[in-house]
């Protein structure tokens, strides 16, 4: 394609731009570009990152190479709520503060009650208010049972779903608290 316009109908000047917000590099800005110009050799290249997703042969593909990308690079987690337990979002938490510029979960794990240890929804609304205390926002990107989740400044964060938004991309929303 030689436009800007995405096989979604975004830009992906709006994809490049949120990559970057949320940590991404040039290489990811280049598997962005594969997916937007050369679909199939994109396909041929990262098909393992995305096959076992459900639904992700109806999801944008420079949209899908954006979630993938950063779930790859460790700034974004992979979460099947309906079949993760409470202890794969707590690793998939520490992974994504792991890689950003966070550090760590502030408080690390001990504030959390056995009720919440007990259920990964309620596990993740928890992470998601106590980074809301902290000025983060928690969100994801959703692709049928799959969701990547990503953690950024709340700022930040807004910035990225008014790009996607604004140029028609699907959106990232944060965990409803």
């Amino acid at each position: 394609m030689a436009d800007s316009e995405g096989t979604g109908g975004g830009t992906l000047q709006a994809l490049l731009e949120v990559g970057a917000l949320l940590g991404g590099d040039a290489s990811l800005a280049a598997e962005l570009r594969l997916a937007h110009e050369d679909a199939a050799s994109f396909v041929a290249s990262y098909e393992e990152r995305f096959c076992d997703w459900p639904g992700w042969e109806a999801a944008p593909l420079p949209w899908l190479a954006l979630v993938t990308g950063l779930v790859a690079r460790g700034l974004a987690a992979e979460l099947a709520l309906e079949e993760d337990e409470a202890a794969d979002v707590m690793w998939a938490v520490d992974q994504l503060f792991w890689t950003s510029d966070a550090g760590e979960l502030p408080g690390g794990w001990a504030w959390v009650t056995p009720e919440q240890r007990s259920s990964a929804e309620l596990l993740l609304l928890a992470v998601a208010a106590r980074l809301s205390a902290q000025g983060w926002t928690l969100g994801g990107f959703e692709l049928d049972a799959a969701e990547a989740f990503v953690a950024a400044e709340g700022e930040i964060f807004a910035r990225c779903q008014r790009l996607l938004a604004e140029s028609g991309w699907p959106a990232m929303g944060p965990v409803k608290l």
